[in-house]
Protein backbone atom coordinates (compact mmCIF):
# COMPACT_ATOMS: atom_id res chain seq x y z
CA UNK A 1 0.00 0.00 0.00
CA UNK A 2 1.40 3.80 -0.92
CA UNK A 3 -0.07 6.49 0.87
CA UNK A 4 0.86 9.70 0.16
CA UNK A 5 0.72 12.69 3.46
CA UNK A 6 -0.09 16.44 2.16
CA UNK A 7 -0.18 19.54 4.42
CA UNK A 8 -2.19 22.26 3.00
CA UNK A 9 -1.82 26.10 3.45
CA UNK A 10 2.04 25.68 4.12
CA UNK A 11 3.45 28.50 4.91
CA UNK A 12 0.39 30.29 6.42
CA UNK A 13 -3.77 29.65 7.28
CA UNK A 14 -5.35 32.42 5.35
CA UNK A 15 -8.42 32.79 6.99
CA UNK A 16 -7.47 33.45 10.76
CA UNK A 17 -5.08 34.24 13.25
CA UNK A 18 -2.77 31.80 14.51
CA UNK A 19 -3.31 30.29 18.69
CA UNK A 20 -1.49 32.91 20.73
CA UNK A 21 2.76 32.30 20.66
CA UNK A 22 2.26 30.47 17.16
CA UNK A 23 3.81 31.62 14.48
CA UNK A 24 4.26 30.20 10.61
CA UNK A 25 8.20 29.26 11.34
CA UNK A 26 6.82 27.55 14.92
CA UNK A 27 4.24 25.79 13.23
CA UNK A 28 6.56 24.49 10.46
CA UNK A 29 9.24 23.69 12.42
CA UNK A 30 7.05 21.07 14.90
CA UNK A 31 5.73 19.77 12.10
CA UNK A 32 8.98 19.02 10.09
CA UNK A 33 10.48 17.65 14.00
CA UNK A 34 7.20 15.18 14.18
CA UNK A 35 7.81 13.82 10.36
CA UNK A 36 11.35 13.20 11.27
CA UNK A 37 10.17 11.85 14.51
CA UNK A 38 8.06 9.10 12.57
CA UNK A 39 10.96 8.89 9.69
CA UNK A 40 8.70 10.13 6.93
CA UNK A 41 9.88 11.97 4.34
CA UNK A 42 8.50 12.79 0.94
CA UNK A 43 5.55 15.13 2.56
CA UNK A 44 3.86 17.34 0.23
CA UNK A 45 2.97 20.52 1.39
CA UNK A 46 0.02 22.49 -0.64
CA UNK A 47 1.43 26.66 -1.07
CA UNK A 48 -1.41 29.54 -1.00
CA UNK A 49 1.21 31.55 -3.36
CA UNK A 50 -0.57 35.15 -2.17
CA UNK A 51 0.92 35.06 1.07
CA UNK A 52 4.01 34.74 -0.28
CA UNK A 53 3.46 38.01 -2.19
CA UNK A 54 2.14 39.82 0.71
CA UNK A 55 5.16 38.98 2.41
CA UNK A 56 8.03 37.57 0.58
CA UNK A 57 10.05 36.66 3.95
CA UNK A 58 7.79 33.26 4.49
CA UNK A 59 9.82 31.60 1.14
CA UNK A 60 12.35 31.01 3.95
CA UNK A 61 9.71 28.46 5.59
CA UNK A 62 9.26 26.92 2.18
CA UNK A 63 13.09 26.99 2.01
CA UNK A 64 13.45 24.83 4.84
CA UNK A 65 10.48 21.93 4.22
CA UNK A 66 12.39 21.58 1.21
CA UNK A 67 15.80 21.58 3.14
CA UNK A 68 13.82 18.64 5.06
CA UNK A 69 13.01 16.69 2.83
CA UNK A 70 9.83 17.28 1.83
CA UNK A 71 7.98 19.21 -1.49
CA UNK A 72 6.28 22.21 -1.77
CA UNK A 73 2.78 22.06 -4.57
CA UNK A 74 1.04 25.34 -5.48
CA UNK A 75 -2.53 24.65 -3.93
CA UNK A 76 -3.66 28.60 -5.74
CA UNK A 77 -2.51 32.28 -5.34
CA UNK A 78 -5.74 33.31 -4.00
CA UNK A 79 -9.53 31.52 -4.05
CA UNK A 80 -12.28 32.52 -2.92
CA UNK A 81 -14.21 30.93 0.00
CA UNK A 82 -17.78 29.27 -1.18
CA UNK A 83 -19.91 28.48 1.85
CA UNK A 84 -22.99 26.31 1.43
CA UNK A 85 -21.40 24.86 -1.84
CA UNK A 86 -21.80 21.54 -2.32
CA UNK A 87 -21.17 19.11 -5.50
CA UNK A 88 -23.56 16.51 -6.13
CA UNK A 89 -22.92 12.93 -5.63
Amino acid sequence: MHLALTIDDLPVWPHGPYPDGYTASLITETLISALERHHLRGVFAFCNSKALVEEPSLGRILDRWVEAGHYVGNHTHSRRERPGVYGRY
